[in-house]
């Protein structure tokens, strides 16, 4: 059976000059290349609504056998108690409060996990960690285009599932993002497993993950070019989740 793997969502509210913004009109989103990652390894996709009431997510933790976990706009620093940065681009509310509530939930299961950008970051606010929201340097993180990633190296430690997965100890990634978990707050649980040339933290993994599949990772790797690379993250997250639901 193909394993039904959970992908999150955004949501935004329906805009437009007048006075009324019929809430019909509101949009739930998720970008294409997640969706279609999941089914060309072989997975089941299925796509979870940052619903008002919680507690409608609970279902979705009941029917997944994994989790993929998507990136998008900046999660409140509130969350880490910090003050707003003038970059930073606030997820809606719906979003951040469905995704905090979800992480915390499938955390306590024992079900797959790929967290992408957005998603990495999500984890460690999740278990208490905190983001830099804005990187002074963004020359080898942010897009060099609206369309088009940027590259760069990474370094792995090598006791760790990324490195069980490339059989490397060094790979490049592609990555678009300006906000990035920060050393010097990193969740509870949770440990650093990969890192740029910078220093700026790529991959966080559980500190007792149990042979649990478990991945959070700052680059994109659902849409980068490399088709070895893909293939060597997505077949062992489907997998995971394939071999859970057995």
């Amino acid at each position: 059976m193909k394993p039904i793997i959970g992908i999150n969502m955004s949501y935004s509210d329906y805009k437009n000059s007048g006075s009324i913004a019929p809430s019909f009109r509101d949009v739930y989103k998720v970008y294409i290349s997640y969706v279609d990652v999941v089914v060309e390894y072989g997975g089941m996709a299925l796509a979870i609504p940052p619903y008002h009431n919680l507690h409608y997510l609970d279902d979705y933790l009941e029917l997944a056998q994994g989790f993929l976990f998507t990136g998008g706009d900046d999660y409140p620093p509130e969350f880490y108690n910090e003050k707003k940065h003038p970059r930073t681009k606030l997820c809606h509310k719906r979003r951040t409060d469905a995704d905090i509530y979800l992480a915390r939930k499938v955390l306590d299961t024992d079900k797959p996990v790929l967290a992408v950008c957005g998603g990495i970051q999500l984890f460690n606010i999740a278990l208490g960690g905190k983001l830099i929201q804005d990187l002074e340097h963004l020359e080898i993180h942010n897009k060099k285009t609206k369309i088009l990633d940027n590259k760069h190296n990474i370094e792995i430690v090598k006791d760790s599932l990324l490195f069980e997965i490339f059989k490397k100890d060094e790979i490049l990634v592609n990555s678009a993002h300006h906000q990035a978990v920060d050393p010097a707050y990193i969740g509870d649980g949770l440990r650093v497993t990969a890192i740029a040339e910078d220093d700026v933290i790529e991959t966080l993994e559980l500190k007792e993950a149990e042979n649990r599949f478990f991945l959070a990772v700052q680059w994109h790797p659902e849409r980068i070019d490399d088709r070895e690379h893909r293939d060597l993250i997505f077949d062992a997250f489907i997998d995971a989740a394939r071999r859970g639901s057995s």
